[in-house]
This record gives C-alpha cells, structure tokens and sequence, in this order.
C-alpha cells in the first residue's frame, strides 16, 4: 500500500477500506463473529435472519452495519 494514502496510525484513509458484504441465512454466531473481525480492516455489512442473530447481537461490533432481514421459508422437495 502507498505511503501517502496512510493516516498517522498506519491505516487506510476510510475511502480507502476494502468493503465487505457478509450474507448468510445461518450460523448466526459464527457469522457475528468473523463480521467483528473484518470490521477491524474493513468496511462490513452483516445480513442476518433476525433470529439467527438474536442471541449473538450483543458480541456484534459497533462498526458492523447490521442488516437484519425475516427469515426465509425454505421447502423441502
């Protein structure tokens, strides 16, 4: 990475941050987790049935964009 586009900490100026988009219809904590640790390097947006998030809400990271959605009905065939 080039010098110049580094702040005084070494990090990427925010319009510089690789932007992730984390979508999954389970493993809720596993999903909360690794968007947590992105969130350090990147930015995240985290899609998550509500209820798969539920329990894991509060390990979320603040710099995490939650999107929470319904859960899907998926039909067996």
């Amino acid at each position: 990475m080039r010098e110049d586009l580094k702040d005084t900490h070494g990090k990427a100026d925010s319009g510089d941050r690789l932007r992730v988009a984390l979508i999954s219809y389970d493993f809720g904590e596993y999903c909360i987790r690794l968007a947590s640790a992105l969130a350090q390097h990147a930015e995240v947006l985290l899609a998550l049935p509500e209820r798969m998030a539920g329990p894991y809400r509060a390990k979320l990271n603040d710099a995490v964009h939650f999107f929470p959605f319904p859960s899907a009905r998926i039909r067996k065939q």
